[in-house]
């Protein structure tokens, strides 16, 4: 069990007065809001006899995107990142023995790098020698680990100094924090963080009003999101029920896959929640926001990862990061979003498109093949030119929960309109919900392929949205 050592008058002194300096020096040296509080907490390690040693603690808290974005750990364009002012980059130059500009733009510098050096440059922040035996430095989104398993109990006396509030505080359990399955948890940890609570959706991304196709030169384009209801032995009023209760828990749609092309991936379910154009062109060059990427875009159908995955081996690996784990400051961390790493398309073939130029010229060479009235044996003769003829679309995946006001429209066979309306109650979509005659009896297929019936239901879906909204040039 680990020893919580209190600290006598002059330690918390010095804890508090580092603290301070500590905390002014981040807040000069970071853009406004990147970091909001120094905290502090030590351990006793090992005791024998009557050696100790205490060793100190500190965890700079904020922020982990901005972070990310000013220590060159994210590709980004915001000329307005990065470490502030001239004399101040020179001043932590000598500090640091380097020029602190390595540490924005050197892709082989990471933020541990960064942290690694910032314990020397302490003591002259501080003044004055360490009254600990040993200091560790780390950057943490949330403080106050270990929390307590079970909210009732109490955290076996551990308390840790805020300088912000310039006392001991107790650490309480945070809402994000969930036991891991029984198939993912090991010796080391049974927790995990819910991606959910640590990757919030925003509603900014998008305008609920805003357009719905576009058009890439000749080529027409529209994103969305296809689902099935799936039926099983436990019926499906079972499944459904726990499809809404995650789209609910969740605040939206986790990590959604979303098809970027003239048609809706119906191949994966007959049921197409319509996006926004801008939830992938936010993220896209020239359009693309300021310090913003809510998608990765992929050539081909990239193999991403599982919601089943985001609630088990990812959990995990956010807890050892939110909880200040010593490996949190690694090149990929999954606080500040999905690496691109994770995302691999056929034998790791799909790199991320990064500007609409690129995706146009992706989605036009797929449509050669793919024409409109294919049968099911001309479909079928696809699949011998590769994964890159397999689908007339691209794929994007969300790196984040996307609100469910980013898909102002669904569209829906007929045939399913019981489980839609019971899905759209009880997620409570306030979208336009538009069902379709379902003549090709779409409805019906419980596996799920492509098929000339599902092929067909794709372009009626893409000749309603169409009519829905001025087509836009993107």
């Amino acid at each position: 069990m680990t020893r919580w050592t209190p600290w006598d008058d002059e330690q918390t002194r010095f804890v508090a007065e580092t603290g301070e300096k500590l905390l002014t020096f981040a807040k000069q040296i970071f853009t406004r809001g990147t970091v909001t509080d120094v905290v502090a907490w030590s351990r006793l390690d090992r005791e024998h006899d009557e050696f100790r040693l205490h060793s100190l603690y500190w965890a700079l808290v904020g922020d982990g995107l901005k972070f990310a974005h000013q220590m060159g750990m994210l590709l980004a364009e915001d000329e307005e990142g990065g470490l502030r002012g001239a004399a101040l980059d020179s001043a932590l130059s000598r500090a640091f023995g380097s020029r602190v500009e390595m540490f924005r733009w050197d892709p082989h510098v990471m933020a541990f790098d960064f942290l690694d050096r910032l314990s020397s440059a302490v003591g002259q922040v501080a003044e004055r020698p360490d009254d600990f035996e040993e200091q560790s430095f780390t950057f943490i989104p949330d403080p106050g680990y270990p929390w307590p398993q079970d909210p009732r109990k109490p955290t076996d006396g551990f308390r840790y100094w805020s300088t912000r509030k310039s006392a001991f505080v107790t650490p309480e359990r945070p809402a994000w924090l969930m036991p891991l399955p029984d198939s993912v948890s090991d010796h080391a940890s049974r927790w995990g963080v819910n991606p959910c609570r640590v990757f919030p959706p925003d509603d900014s991304r998008t305008d609920p009003a805003g357009p719905v196709m576009g058009r890439l030169g000749s080529q027409q384009v529209m994103v969305a999101h296809a689902m099935q209801l799936r039926t099983g032995a436990g019926g499906w009023h079972k499944l459904l029920d726990s499809a809404i209760r995650g789209v609910k828990d969740c605040g939206g749609l986790l990590f959604p896959s979303l098809s970027v092309g003239p048609v809706p991936a119906t191949n994966f379910g007959p049921i197409v929640m319509v996006a926004n154009l801008e939830l992938v062109l936010n993220g896209l060059r020239p359009y693309r926001k300021r310090g913003v990427n809510p998608v990765w875009v992929y050539e081909t159908d990239a193999w991403t990862i599982t919601t089943g995955a985001l609630m088990g081996e990812v959990a995990g690996r956010l807890f050892e990061e939110l909880h200040g784990h010593e490996d949190y400051l690694t090149g990929s961390m999954w606080t500040i979003g999905p690496p691109p790493t994770v995302f691999g398309g056929p034998a790791e073939l799909s790199d991320p498109i990064d500007t609409t130029k690129k995706l146009g010229t992706s989605i036009k060479q797929r449509m050669r093949r793919w024409k409109r009235g294919m049968s099911a044996q001309q479909i079928e003769a696809l699949s011998e030119h590769g994964p890159e003829a397999k689908y007339a679309y691209c794929e994007a995946k969300a790196r984040e929960v996307v609100s469910l006001a980013s898909f102002p429209y669904l569209i829906a066979p007929d045939s399913l309109r019981d489980p839609v309306n019971m899905f759209v109650s009880g997620v409570g979509y306030r979208g336009e919900v538009i069902y379709l005659p379902d003549d090709l009896d779409v409805g019906s297929h419980q596996d799920i392929g492509r098929e000339a019936e599902l092929w067909e239901w794709s372009w009626r879906v893409a000749d309603v949205v169409q009519e829905l909204r001025p087509i836009v040039e993107i």
